[in-house]
């Protein structure tokens, strides 16, 4: 059996993610791993990550030495938004379309859907979104999926109160 795990949230050096997100990422990946032959991790991360093949490799040794040999890890940049030069673009275009929202765009481009994509041709049995950013990629695929659980650990309006 293969899981196929999305976050936004990338735990770069496993020794110091270690508060809220990580914590509860963690427990998930743990259980999941008990679960699975192979665990595949998608990652969209901001630019300063290395994402050639070797520093992917280098980030999944150390995610490997954190949870064992079944994580595959996979990673792509953020999506950049060219589409905010006005108050209206940055603000109000996001009232009707969430992917238009500055907090969601970074990873439900075309790059980032193909990433995902990539990951779905590997026949995944199940998908783990953690949080609503992975959830919202997810929904952009038009693949068939397997089950899909969404791990959503905070109330968005709440979150986004507590951020302005």
């Amino acid at each position: 059996m293969r899981a196929l795990f999305i976050s936004n949230h990338f735990p770069h050096d496993p020794p110091t993610c270690v508060h809220g997100v990580f914590k509860r990422m963690g427990v998930f990946i743990e259980a999941a791993t008990t679960m699975v032959d192979e665990l595949d991790m998608l990652f969209y991360v901001p630019p300063r990550f290395d994402t050639t093949p070797a520093g992917v490799i280098e980030y999944q040794n150390a995610l490997r030495r954190m949870w064992g040999p079944k994580i595959n890890l996979f990673m792509t940049r953020h999506a950049r938004n060219p589409r905010f030069e006005s108050n209206w673009e940055r603000y109000g275009a996001g009232i009707f379309d969430v992917h238009r929202q500055e907090d969601f765009f970074p990873m439900t481009g075309p790059e980032q859907v193909l990433a995902l994509n990539r990951c779905l041709d590997r026949k995944p049995d199940w998908i783990m979104a953690h949080r609503l950013h992975a959830m919202l990629t997810v929904m952009r695929t038009s693949r068939t999926l397997p089950p899909v659980d969404l791990d959503l650990d905070d109330i968005e309006h709440r979150a986004q109160y507590l951020r302005v």
